[in-house]
């Protein structure tokens, strides 16, 4: 399982990125079209095979850099371990086309 004091760090992470984030389309978004990282609409999700969670690229690429683990398991991880994720991204891009929301006119 996940280390207590892991989870709070992720946690806090978490936090702080909602806290910062602004009102706009990311707000709207179903949970399964936002990275559990930024918090914000996938742009180029990817699959980390080690954990099976989906993640925007750029955030977990960072995290795997800097930790060389999963940020939701802490099993070690490399870029190797992130494949493209095209259903959620053909899903994000539908939403971003409108699919999902209501017209606010």
């Amino acid at each position: 399982g996940v280390r207590k004091g892991a989870a709070l760090k992720i946690r806090k992470h978490v936090n702080d990125r909602r806290a910062a984030r602004s009102r706009d389309l990311d707000d709207d978004a179903p949970d399964f079209l936002t990275c559990p990282l930024s918090l914000e609409l996938f742009v180029d999700p990817v699959l980390l095979l080690v954990d099976g969670q989906t993640y925007e690229r750029s955030d977990v690429a960072a995290w795997i850099d800097q930790h060389a683990t999963s940020p939701l398991t802490r099993e070690p991880a490399k870029q190797a371990d992130l494949v493209p994720n095209r259903a959620v991204l053909d899903a994000a891009d539908a939403f971003r086309d409108g699919w999902g929301r209501l017209d606010e006119g």
